[in-house]
């Protein structure tokens, strides 16, 4: 009977000292550089701890995910990750298009819409993480066409899109201060004007 109650009473000793170790067991860690973590923390046996990368940073690995988890086992910590800073893609600049206000970092996107001169409806961009923006599509440049000749006017052969102009001469025997042509951003030209009048007419 007394050798039964000695084992009955070291078996509760036994599970009581392993209560207390995992009661006690804790892991230190280090406050992580770009996350919410910024001081020193200690977490018990057993526990997690999640890390939020901050804004426009991220986990130094390849998936790009902003938050990861550190595990306390046994007093051993594991799982620590570093955030690093998304990249940068500095102010979007296309031609044609006009883009919003917005961030600049990685995996942010920015609408826009098709600068003057330019027609139909702009795309999204994002940021990507080589540091460069997507490109917007969907805004084509304004043409007037060929314009239309007057009597007086030589018109020179050239292009005919938004911001193009053509040079303009007064046939002869007409008043010589033409004003060349442009290409306006309602698809119209810019009038003729300057060559007045048959000088040869008498």
């Amino acid at each position: 009977m007394l050798k039964n109650s000695i084992g009955w009473i070291l078996g509760i000793l036994i599970c009581f000292s392993s209560l207390i170790e995992q009661t006690y067991a804790t892991c230190s860690i280090s406050a992580v550089a770009n996350s919410d973590l910024t001081s020193d923390t200690t977490i018990n046996d057993g526990d997690n701890q999640v890390i939020t990368c901050t804004q426009y940073t991220h986990l130094a690995s390849t998936d790009r995910t902003a938050t990861f988890t550190i595990t306390c086992s046994s007093g051993s910590s594991s799982g620590v990750q570093t955030c690093t800073s998304a990249a940068d893609c500095s102010e979007p600049s296309q031609t044609g298009y006009t883009f919003n206000p917005g961030s600049t970092f990685e995996t942010q996107t920015r609408s826009g819409s098709c600068a003057t001169g330019y027609s139909g409806s702009a795309s999204t961009i994002t940021c990507e993480a080589s540091g460069s923006w997507t490109s917007s599509t969907g805004c084509t440049i304004v043409s007037c066409g060929t314009p239309s000749g007057s009597t007086g006017y030589v018109i020179s052969s050239g292009n005919s899109n938004y911001g193009d102009t053509r040079t303009v001469n007064c046939a002869d025997g007409y008043g010589d201060s033409p004003t060349d042509l442009t290409c306006q951003s309602s698809g119209d030209w810019t009038g003729l004007t300057g060559c007045s009048g048959n000088l040869n007419v008498t």
